[in-house]
């Protein structure tokens, strides 16, 4: 899965820490991060895999 993540740094940083720390979700790789061109916002790329009770070992 591919998610773009695009805010200030503070969203970004924060997005990027909730998706982290989610039991559903493993971040496998962060690109970025880059400014925007219209605009003062950045963005990140996200590559994540959705996890299930298995492929975290335990069960739900």
């Amino acid at each position: 899965m591919k998610i773009r993540l695009m805010g200030t740094d503070a969203e970004c940083a924060a997005a990027l820490t909730a998706l982290r720390s989610s039991r559903l979700v493993r971040v496998t790789t962060v690109d970025g991060p880059y400014l925007n061109r219209r605009d003062t916002r950045m963005r990140l790329y996200v590559d994540a895999e959705v996890t299930t009770a298995e492929t975290e070992g335990g069960t739900r």
